[in-house]
C-alpha cells in the first residue's frame, strides 16, 4: 500500500489530479467505498457495484509532443490517479484497478464530481453502504442482479459531448438542433474592444464529419453589399495566402446575405489526441474566432472606407500576422512550456 503523498509533487501540472487525490484519499480514510462501473467487463452486461478502496496511486508521466496538422509541436504529460477497488464475487475477493488519465494541460470543467463521473465512478450515501451487504473483511459482496447492458457511445456522440463540454468550460452561450439523426451546434462570441457590435457566430454540424463554420453574421450582411467588395475578394486571397489554417479556409459568401465565412471539415478519427487540453475541432474553434476578431476591424473599416485596400493590406501584415500565423496556438503552447524550465 502507497504511503499517502501530503505535499503536492512540483513536477505535476494538473490541479485536477491533484484535488481529487486529496479527496480520494479523504473520502478512503473516512467513508471506504464507492461505486464503480467496470467498463472492460467481460460478463454480457454492465453493472454497478459498491467497492472497497484499497489504496490510491499518482503516477506522473513525462513530457512528450505531438505535432499538429500544421506540424506545430504540442507538449502532452500524462498524469493520472490509479484507484485499486475490490469486492468480494462468489466468495473470491476480486481486485480492480480504475484509471483516471489526464494530459496536464487538460482542464476540467466541473472538478472531481466530473472527474469521477467520466470514469463511472459515483459517491455512495449513508444508505447505499448500510443496505450492502459484506464479507467478514467489510469487502462489499458482489450482487448477482441481471446486469444493466453498456452502449458504446458512437463518435459522433463522443465529439458532441467533448464539444459542447468546451463551449461550457470556454463559457459560450450555445444551442442545440437536430435533422434526423445529424445534430448541430450554433454558438456565439461577444464582440470585441476593437469592433463593437460586431458578434462572431459558429456553427458546428456533427454529420459523415465535423463541419465547422465560423462567421460575422448580420453586422457583416449590410456592410458587404457595398462597392468595396471586389478588392475585398482580393483581400481574403491575400489573407488566405499569408495565413496556414490548416484543415480550415477563409472565403466570401455571396447571396442574399453575404458574409466572410472560416469553415473546416473534421473527420472523427482527428477529434482526439489522448486527453490534450483541446481536440482538433476545438483548436480550430480557437484559432478561427481569434483570427475572425483580429480582421474584424481593419476589414469594417475598409468596408466603410476609412482605411484604403493598400492600409488594411498593411494593417494586417504589421498588427495581426507578424510572421506568425499561429499565434494563438503558439501561444498557448508556450505558457506551459514556461512549467518546464
Amino acid at each position: 500500500m502507497k504511503n499517502r503523498i501530503d505535499k503536492r509533487p512540483e513536477n505535476l501540472w494538473s490541479d485536477d489530479i491533484w484535488e481529487l487525490y486529496c479527496f480520494l484519499q479523504d473520502w478512503k480514510e473516512d467513508t471506504k467505498y464507492i461505486f464503480w462501473t467496470d467498463r472492460r467487463s467481460r460478463r454480457p452486461g454492465i453493472k454497478e457495484h459498491l467497492y472497497l478502496i484499497k489504496d490510491i496511486e499518482l503516477n506522473i508521466g513525462e513530457v512528450s509532443y505531438y505535432a499538429d496538422s500544421t506540424d506545430v509541436e504540442i507538449p502532452m504529460k500524462d498524469e493520472e490517479l490509479i484507484i485499486h477497488l475490490e469486492h468480494n464475487d462468489r466468495g473470491n475477493i476480486q481486485s480492480s484497478q480504475a484509471y483516471v488519465l489526464l494530459d496536464g494541460m487538460y482542464k476540467v470543467d466541473g472538478g472531481v464530481e466530473e472527474l469521477l463521473a467520466r470514469t463511472h465512478l459515483r459517491l455512495p450515501v449513508k444508505s447505499d453502504i448500510d443496505e450492502a451487504k459484506y464479507d467478514e473483511y467489510g469487502v462489499p459482496v458482489y450482487n448477482h442482479e441481471e446486469p444493466v447492458p453498456y452502449i458504446k457511445p458512437t463518435p459522433q456522440q463522443f465529439a458532441i459531448s467533448s464539444f459542447e463540454g468546451f463551449l461550457k468550460y470556454s463559457g459560450i452561450t450555445y444551442s442545440e438542433d437536430s435533422e434526423g439523426e445529424v445534430k448541430s451546434v450554433t454558438f456565439e462570441y461577444d464582440s470585441t474592444d476593437d469592433a463593437p457590435g460586431v458578434v462572431i457566430k459558429g456553427k458546428a454540424v456533427f454529420g459523415k464529419k465535423i463541419k465547422l463554420r465560423f462567421f460575422y453574421g448580420e453586422k457583416a450582411s449590410h456592410v458587404l453589399r457595398s462597392e468595396n467588395k471586389k478588392d475585398l475578394i482580393k483581400l481574403i486571397n491575400y489573407i488566405n495566402s499569408r495565413v496556414d489554417l490548416g484543415l480550415a479556409r477563409i472565403y466570401m459568401e455571396d447571396g442574399d446575405e453575404p458574409d466572410i465565412v472560416i469553415a473546416s471539415d473534421v473527420p472523427y478519427d482527428l477529434t482526439h489526441h489522448g486527453g490534450i487540453a483541446l481536440t482538433t475541432a476545438e483548436l480550430i474553434t480557437e484559432s478561427s474566432v481569434k483570427l475572425l476578431k483580429e480582421l474584424a476591424y481593419p476589414i469594417f473599416e475598409f468596408m466603410h472606407g476609412s482605411m484604403s485596400y493598400k492600409e488594411v493590406r498593411e494593417y494586417i501584415e504589421s498588427d495581426i500576422l507578424k510572421g506568425n500565423h499561429n499565434a494563438m496556438i503558439l501561444e498557448w503552447i508556450d505558457d506551459f512550456n514556461k512549467k518546464l524550465r
